[in-house]
């Protein structure tokens, strides 16, 4: 009986050579369909980059607190854009216009990322030219 292991061992060694050129020759063949990466094909992509979706699962709010942050900086520009509007032209309807006040705001509008020219256009809409002075003579000091 100890023959008939040897034997039967010499079979399967003798068998696997085989089998694995067959297992070899379907890697082959269902590389060229494009089912595997196995040889010849690399993967153009990582498989590092399926976690992106399980960090997005695990952590979903990061997203939402960018977008809501870009709105309220939106939100604080507009305010503060209606408020030196307001200030400036009530500095325009002075009887006298202090020409150091307008440049105060138009300078504050500067540092706050607005665009002084425009909102200097803006707010001497309407106002009397001769009582308004020159954006020339107001602008902030570079």
């Amino acid at each position: 009986m100890n023959a008939w292991w040897w034997l039967l061992l010499a079979v399967v060694v003798i068998a696997l050579v085989p089998a694995l050129r067959l297992l070899d020759r379907l890697g082959l063949w269902l590389e060229e369909r494009g089912w595997l990466f196995y040889k010849h094909k690399k993967p153009t992509s990582s498989p590092l980059g399926s976690l992106v979706a399980m960090q997005q699962l695990l952590e979903p709010g990061v997203q939402h607190i960018v977008q809501a942050s870009e709105e309220r900086q939106d939100e604080d520009v507009s305010k503060a854009r209606e408020r030196l509007l307001g200030c400036l032209r009530a500095a325009f309807s002075e009887t006298t216009v202090n020409p150091e006040v307008v440049r105060l705001y138009l300078t504050q509008a500067r540092r706050e990322g607005l665009s002084y020219e425009a909102l200097y256009e803006e707010a001497s809409q309407g106002m009397p030219a001769d009582q308004i002075p020159p954006l020339s003579d107001v602008s902030p000091d570079d």
